[in-house]
């Protein structure tokens, strides 16, 4: 079975892909000028943390999640993807709101954020941005964990390379744990699913 294989459903239709809106809700990578250098993440690793001020980051490769944490503990807030912008409500010179750690290995850059045009253009983005992702995280946490398993699986596609190989793009999802904790699942069903559903072994 192939796990990247676009639904036949028309655009606009109920229940759209995030594939479908991706060009309406993603900036281009270019769109906003880089205060520095690009940063390298490692899978696991920290952009930073909620109440830090560390300015406006815009993410150019891998997966980025954000998540709050609360007395209860950590909880998924969403899934950012290439293209998108984190920590926009520093260009509102506010301290961040949730955490951003690396699903997989990703590459950021700090975005510019020395004039209002480009504060308010950035806060406008991000916006439209967050409403898309709001609506994928929400389907990622209702229904069947084969229902929400399958729409991650279609967003994480959305910010891969297409000309890759489909073997390729397999190895590139991120691990088991990352996977359940986003849909809401244990390890332990989300790797049934996949060993049973799509012939994938995912590491833990």
């Amino acid at each position: 079975m192939n796990i990247f294989a676009s639904p036949s459903r028309a655009p606009g239709q109920a229940g759209q892909t995030y594939n479908e809106n991706w060009s309406e809700t993603t900036m281009n990578h270019d769109a906003f000028d880089a205060h520095e250098a690009p940063r390298s993440l490692s899978v696991g690793e920290h952009l930073f943390l909620a109440g830090e001020r560390n300015g406006v980051w815009q993410l150019s490769r891998g997966l980025v999640r954000l998540e709050s944490v609360g007395p209860s503990g950590t909880s998924f807030v969403r899934l950012a993807m290439p293209g998108d912008l984190l920590g926009a409500e520093c260009a509102l010179h506010q301290p961040y709101a949730f955490n951003a750690v690396a699903v997989t290995d990703c590459e950021v850059t700090r975005v510019d954020t020395g004039n209002d045009m480009q504060r308010m253009l950035i806060v406008m983005t991000a916006f439209l941005q967050e409403q898309s992702r709001a609506a994928d995280a929400m389907r990622m946490r209702q229904g069947s964990v084969a229902a929400r398993l399958d729409h991650l699986l279609q967003v994480l596609n959305a910010g891969m390379d297409e000309s890759e190989p489909i073997s390729v793009r397999q190895r590139k999802l991120p691990q088991l744990r990352d996977l359940a904790f986003m849909i809401d699942s244990t390890p332990e069903s989300a790797c049934r699913y996949l060993s049973q559903h799509l012939g994938l072994q995912r590491q833990r």
